[in-house]
């Protein structure tokens, strides 16, 4: 300490101590007491009853918590349901499963008929081979394990034929089941084409494919047009042909035979086999038809859906191809052609009757 000269010592000030941030966690330590203070506490503590500790129990960090080390239940596969279209024969097909040992998780009544979720793999074979030969009628979806692979080729020239593409594949080891070149509005073919092929190992590497016919493709997988599809053989929503032995209905005019047999003419009046209606049973006017494809036409369009809709209403329901349209149509032309000019041709041999023409 400093000493002024009047004998008097000079204090100086003490700082404050700042509270130092406690790195360690821990709240700080209280100070230590003294001796009496020491006693005093004891002598009181020991005449109270004890607290019981109602802290709530802190929950260990996740990194503190045992990893849980028992194996998980395998995730159930849902198998492919089927669909029994004659709701009718459900008895009798119930009691066979039951003579027979087929097992199946449920089965509901649907609008189509009766739904059949198979319990396995196993026994929806059974089931499809059961109503294969007992002709039951139904519908069906293929096996995950069984669907086919759907590939589609880029840059495939319009004058390449399918045979052509196949037959290329071929050589190359695939087995392709189907080949579609794809075409525009009016029936124009464009440089696409989709290939069908078995689900096997061989037919991954299509998509590594980089050359077709001296050509440079580029091999894609085939996307989901997100659209609902229409059977062609019972008119149905939602499943298709391959998978579907219901009875067949005409798409022109709703009579029992496929459309390829139907006798209408292109100017007699359609008849819809799902609502009745007067339009082709493949019109989005029809009140069957599923609003979800409107939906995505119109999100493809960029309009509204009351926009797309009004389009569909304006637009004429499409019942065949527009080759098959331009055949009829040049049918009828030269049918009117003859009958002109037979007339004519049978006057002009009179005429050479009447007046022969000099030798």
């Amino acid at each position: 300490d400093d000493i002024l000269p009047d004998g008097f010592t000079k204090v100086k000030p003490r700082k404050t101590r700042r509270n130092k941030t406690d790195t360690t966690g821990f709240p700080p330590l209280p100070p230590p007491k003294s001796q009496s203070e020491t006693s005093h506490s004891t002598a009181s503590d020991s005449n109270k009853q004890p607290v019981p500790n109602l802290s709530v129990t802190s929950t260990p960090s996740t990194s503190q918590v045992p990893e849980d080390t028992t194996a998980q239940p395998p995730r159930k596969v849902r198998v492919t349901p089927i669909v029994l279209r004659d709701a009718s024969r459900w008895r009798g097909v119930n009691h066979k499963f039951i003579s027979l040992g087929i097992k199946f998780e449920r089965a509901v009544a649907v609008d189509a008929g009766i739904r059949i979720i198979p319990k396995s793999e196993d026994d929806y074979r059974r089931i499809i081979r059961l109503f294969r030969e007992e002709e039951v009628p139904h519908h069906t979806f293929p096996l995950p394990s069984e669907r086919n692979i759907h590939a589609v080729i880029r840059g495939v020239h319009a004058t390449l034929s399918e045979i052509e593409i196949k037959e290329e594949l071929q050589q190359r080891g695939y087995s392709p089941l189907h080949i579609i070149r794809l075409k525009r509005g009016g029936g124009v073919p464009m440089p696409l084409v989709v290939v069908i092929l078995p689900k096997v190992e061989k037919s991954q590497q299509l998509f590594n494919e980089h050359e077709l016919l001296g050509l440079a493709i580029r091999v894609e997988v085939q996307k989901n047009s997100r659209l609902i599809g229409q059977c062609h053989r019972c008119q149905k929503y939602g499943h298709a042909q391959s998978y579907c032995t219901a009875p067949p209905k005409c798409l022109k005019c709703a009579s029992d035979h496929m459309i390829h047999l139907c006798p209408q003419t292109e100017q007699e009046e359609r008849k819809c086999a799902n609502c009745g209606g007067g339009h082709p049973a493949n019109s989005r006017t029809c009140r069957f038809a599923p609003k979800k494809n409107l939906e995505v036409i119109a999100q493809r369009r960029n309009v509204s859906y009351a926009d797309a809709a009004r389009d569909a209403t304006r637009a004429a329901p499409s019942v065949g191809s527009s080759a098959n349209t331009q055949n009829v149509d040049l049918a009828t032309a030269l049918r009117s052609l003859q009958q002109i000019i037979g007339p004519l041709i049978s006057a002009t041999q009179a005429l050479q009757a009447i007046f022969p023409a000099n030798g």
